[in-house]
């Protein structure tokens, strides 16, 4: 899988907003909010191809966190990704 390229990711106050730009229009219908371990992970596999393995090994390495609950939440995130039209596969 890989991040579509028109996806930014902005800071809002307490939160990181995903926005999906197409030319200079904003898609709001394409707009997910991420706390700050999800902006991180997006940061790690910008530009890469990733699987749900690379987002569970990033977790499990940077964060106090069991395999259990780093499965279920890369799993979360990519939902989510893939709701939106995010990824491409």
């Amino acid at each position: 899988m890989q991040l579509k390229d028109n996806y930014t990711l902005q800071k809002v106050g307490e939160e990181y907003v995903l926005l999906a730009q197409d030319s200079l229009q904003v898609d709001f219908s394409k707009v997910i909010t991420l706390n700050e371990t999800a902006a991180d992970i997006w940061q790690h596999i910008k530009n890469q191809n990733f699987d749900i393995q690379t987002i569970i090994t990033y977790l499990t390495n940077n964060y106090n966190v069991d395999i259990e609950t780093a499965q279920a939440d890369a799993q979360e995130m990519i939902d989510s990704l893939l709701s939106i039209g995010a990824i491409i596969h």
